[in-house]
């Protein structure tokens, strides 16, 4: 979530929205950010994903250690590039969510919309007498 806002930013720039908005070029730019980050920070989620599953499944035996992947890399740089939303899916599919609470919404009453204020117009007086001589100057 931080890392979707984060790029934000860059695609509500008016620049970046005149010269790319609808020529789909920020899920790459997104993916390319993500990989570039996690790499420099050397984060490889997928490969820890994998190392918990084998320890769980090698009830017993000591702890195995997998080397970092480009792949993995590069998967984790598309799991955080899908943002919340991925992550959900990864946790549904894992067992660790219940998909069902992301279609549950709090029945919360709906606010009624209070219409705009107008803000009060300045009332402007000016310090001078309009005489016809004065008039006449100002023509």
């Amino acid at each position: 979530m931080v890392f979707e806002t984060a790029l934000s930013a860059l695609f509500s720039w008016r620049f970046f929205a005149q010269h790319c908005e609808g020529r789909g070029v920020k899920t790459p730019i997104t993916i390319v950010a993500a990989v570039v980050l996690l790499w420099s920070y050397d984060i490889d989620i997928f490969q820890q994903l994998v190392v918990a599953f084998q320890d769980n499944s090698a009830s017993g035996s000591e702890s195995s250690t997998v080397d970092s992947s480009v792949f993995g890399r590069v998967m984790t740089g598309f799991l955080i590039a899908g943002g919340s939303g991925a992550i959900f899916n990864i946790f549904a599919k894992l067992g660790l969510r219940n998909p069902a609470q992301l279609q549950e919404k709090p029945n919360l009453p709906a606010r009624p919309l209070r219409p705009r204020r107008q803000a009060p117009r300045p009332q402007v007086r000016l310090p001078l007498n309009l005489t016809p001589d004065l008039l006449e100057t100002l023509y």
